[in-house]
């Protein structure tokens, strides 16, 4: 009997494989599930919700203060509120690893 090949881990079969560690059954069999509820992410990260955010703050705006924001600057503001989102997630990420390392009492390997 030949050992099974190793099939290492690829994106095919790394959703199947934490299926199974988890015990969640897909959807659909032959379907990879759209939403994977492994795969999340914090609600401040998605685009939408800072685009509905946007919009509401721009309704609120005109409604109060008369302004009137264009669909193209509530673009321009949602992909650079973004950018600066990520920015700063990496930011504080690099910091937390920096500072981590410097209070690490032994050594990496």
């Amino acid at each position: 009997m030949s050992p099974e090949p190793d099939r290492g881990l690829s994106a095919d079969n790394a959703a199947e494989m934490r299926r199974q560690i988890l015990g969640i059954e897909p959807s659909h069999p032959s379907k990879e599930c759209p939403m994977d509820p492994i795969d999340t992410k914090p609600w401040w990260a998605s685009r939408t919700i800072i685009g509905q955010a946007m919009q509401l703050i721009s309704i609120v705006a005109g409604a109060l203060l008369g302004i009137q924001v264009d669909p193209a600057t509530q673009a321009l503001v949602v992909d650079q509120v973004t950018a600066f989102a990520c920015a700063a997630v990496t930011l504080v990420g690099t910091g937390i690893t920096i500072w981590g390392r410097l209070r690490a009492s032994r050594k990496i390997g």
